[in-house]
């Protein structure tokens, strides 16, 4: 009887550990749902910082792409090796229009940048296109701005008809916002045929 006792015993001590308590599950399910919580959490701040990096990233290619296309033309203003006059014939903060030859036949190709602020984009003219067209997406442009140096130094935003011969230096902003934060990108472009 004793040894049954025992055994008994022995047996009741051995399930006793076997299993978890009601409180030590209800404990271990509480730190699995921490846990899998805060990983929840560095997965949505981690997704919501790459798609704000591409939006950032995506602004920028597209401003600095619109400053090269823009920046090539501009140089080749005036450009006019059989003298027909070509140069700039409009030019203040936010449109800028300039003629060359760029063949050297005596044609002058007119060409028009200018900011859409009802669009939020930029918009431009070339004798290749039927009618203007968008250089970028509209909503991505927040600001674009010219400024113009004229030969004597002084620069301004909005020169006369009778100061567009003397730009000598144009410098173009273009700003973006994307998640309450402002990327603005300058281009400083030196007509290179102007006053000559």
């Amino acid at each position: 009887m004793k040894i049954e006792k025992l055994i008994m015993k022995k047996n009741i001590v051995k399930n006793k550990h076997m299993g978890f308590t009601l409180v030590e599950l209800l404990v271990s399910v509480a730190i699995s749902g921490i846990v899998l919580l805060a990983v929840t959490e560095l997965f949505i701040t981690s997704n919501d910082m790459y798609h704000e990096q591409d939006d950032v990233a995506s602004s920028q290619q597209e401003i600095r792409a619109s400053l090269d296309i823009m920046s090539r033309d501009i140089r080749l203003a005036g450009l006019d090796v059989t003298g027909v006059g070509a140069g700039f014939t409009a030019a203040n903060q936010t449109n800028l229009q300039f003629t060359y030859d760029l063949n050297g036949n005596g044609t002058l190709a007119a060409y028009t940048y200018q900011y859409d602020s009802g669009n939020k984009r930029i918009m431009y003219d070339n004798p290749n296109l039927s009618s203007s067209q968008a250089l970028t997406k509209n909503g991505t442009i927040s600001t674009m701005g010219f400024m113009y140096q004229l030969s004597n130094g002084t620069s301004i935003a909005n020169p006369a008809a009778s100061d567009l011969g003397n730009i000598r230096l144009i410098t173009i902003n273009i700003c973006n916002e994307v998640e309450g934060n402002t990327y603005c990108f300058d281009n400083v472009i030196r007509p290179r045929n102007m006053g000559l």
